[in-house]
């Protein structure tokens, strides 16, 4: 099966009522280890990719890997960026092929991060993909046992 849009496979999960697991890879082993597993107890996957894992493999090399271990499955598999620290990485995987990119801009004051969120919704995208907005707060948070994105600041990117 050929790779899949993510907001295909969370269209089905949320339909259908049910949790979709995100591995990351950066290695065939890897991705075969995943792909395969997956494809044994029948449920769609995500594969996800860190910006450390795009440099030490690139971007076309992980799409290329994930998609010929995709097509010899019947399971829907996506391939997605994770936490992209900027609007280059964002595209360079678009590009690439990625079907699925998240720019975190957490490192950036919230106007900036919300300028660079902007830029990646306006970026003239070949595939459907999905873009997240990481609030700048969370680093801040991972000190406690758990986090949650500020409503308020959320609402401000919109």
């Amino acid at each position: 099966m050929p790779l899949v849009p993510l907001s295909e496979v969370y269209a089905d999960a949320h339909r259908e009522c049910y949790a979709i697991g995100q591995f990351n890879v950066s290695n065939l082993e890897f991705t075969q280890a995943v792909i395969r597993t997956a494809a044994e107890l029948g449920s769609p996957v995500i594969l996800g990719a860190s910006e450390s894992a795009v440099k030490y493999a690139g971007a076309h090399n992980l799409v290329a890997m994930v998609k010929a271990e995709a097509e010899r499955v019947d399971i829907p598999v996506a391939l997605h960026l994770d936490h992209g620290p900027s609007l280059e990485l964002v595209k360079e995987c678009i590009e690439a092929g990625f079907t699925s990119v998240m720019i975190d801009g957490s490192h950036h004051s919230l106007d900036d991060n919300i300028k660079v969120t902007r830029e990646v919704a306006d970026y003239e995208f070949t595939l459907v993909t999905i873009y997240l907005w990481a609030a700048p707060c969370r680093r801040q948070l991972q000190k406690v046992e758990f986090s949650r994105t500020n409503p308020i600041m959320t609402r401000a990117s919109v």
